[in-house]
């Protein structure tokens, strides 16, 4: 097989390191966030379909025509990045209105619910005669930002993939994946841990073939349980299937 150049709706893993004025504001590598201070302790590559919107515009756009090993440096304006700053977007709140364990203080990061039940967070800017002014916009609007990528992964078609969805969101759950007939099945071992980390991981995988993969007409999920102590006995595993 050839070389994969990275096209609309191509799947795609990469590192990433994200900078503003020549600091470090989010990054997918532990050495990098560690120079950067971070408070952050997880690390791991992101998996996205190239061009359907997943990240900002001009991360997207300039993911296409990569090939995995590829790697490259640019920058975005803040049109392309997080947007322009919005001063309509920075309100005077009364301190009863913010929900906070301890006295609201200037830095902190504060959130409000709408009448929708959507929440928004903002960021306190000064704090005096019992209200806060809350800055609402992204804390990266309004600047020009720099991206270093590094692309690990290629995938274009249904096997490949599925394939890259089960290393790169199931792998830790030691994940294996099969396609048949528009059928994409991921297998999960009994050993494999089952908790609220694995069933995010499962919709994610669910979101990325059933959107972003044409030829995808289902998802399958095989798991095994273990009975504890059972000690290898027959009848110790339960497979479910999880349509």
């Amino acid at each position: 097989m050839g070389v994969v150049c990275l096209n609309k709706g191509d799947f795609v893993e990469f590192d990433f390191t994200l900078k503003t004025d020549g600091r470090v504001v989010d990054t997918t590598l532990k050495q990098a966030g560690e120079e950067g201070k971070l408070q952050k302790t997880f690390f791991r590559p992101v998996l996205i379909a190239a061009g359907t919107g997943m990240v900002v515009p001009g991360l997207d756009n300039s993911l296409l025509g990569l090939k995995a090993g590829d790697k490259k440096t640019f920058s975005v304006p803040p049109a392309e990045a997080f947007g322009e700053r919005n001063p309509e977007l920075v309100y005077v709140i009364s301190l009863s209105q913010l929900q906070s364990e301890k006295p609201v203080a200037v830095g902190d990061v504060v959130e409000l619910e709408d009448n929708e039940g959507r929440r928004s967070s903002g960021r306190v800017q000064s704090v005096g005669s019992g209200r806060a002014r809350v800055d609402f916009n992204h804390e990266l609007a309004g600047k020009t930002v720099e991206y270093e990528v590094s692309v690990l992964s290629v995938a274009s078609d249904i096997n490949s993939r599925s394939a890259l969805a089960a290393k790169a969101v199931l792998g830790e759950f030691s994940a294996v994946s099969s396609v048949k007939d528009g059928v994409v099945t991921f297998s999960i071992p009994g050993k494999a841990r089952k908790d609220a980390g694995f069933l995010g991981a499962k919709l994610r995988c669910l979101e990325l073939c059933l959107r972003f993969i044409s030829d995808c007409r289902k998802v399958v999920f095989t798991e095994e349980y273990e009975k504890p102590g059972a000690g290898g006995k027959p009848g110790a595993d339960a497979s479910i299937n999880a349509n």
